[in-house]
């Protein structure tokens, strides 16, 4: 947590950005909703790789998910300041 040192009767709620819950669940301000993710510890996240007629991917399963690890776990726990440990993990 960060102390944010004010003078004596400062109201710093004037300062908070308003939770505005955007189209697709994505939520940003203050007070903070229950269901979003929690910033510390270990997030487990399962992808899905998907194709589509007019769009196939062609790079494998595999490979996409190589670019993605270690680069999307290193830079959570950097970002973070090592609070937050994400752990990819998909079904070849």
């Amino acid at each position: 947590m960060i102390e944010i040192n004010t003078p004596s009767g400062t109201n710093i709620d004037q300062c908070k950005l308003q939770n505005n819950t955007l189209q697709r669940g994505v939520g940003l301000g203050f007070p903070i909703n229950q269901w979003r993710t929690n910033s510390e510890g270990t997030l487990n996240i399962s992808l899905i790789f998907v194709d589509f007629n007019d769009a196939e991917s062609q790079k494998t399963t595999e490979e996409v998910f190589e670019i993605l690890t270690p680069l999307s776990e290193d830079f959570f726990i950097k970002s973070s300041y090592g609070k937050l440990n994400i752990k990819l993990s998909c079904q070849f």
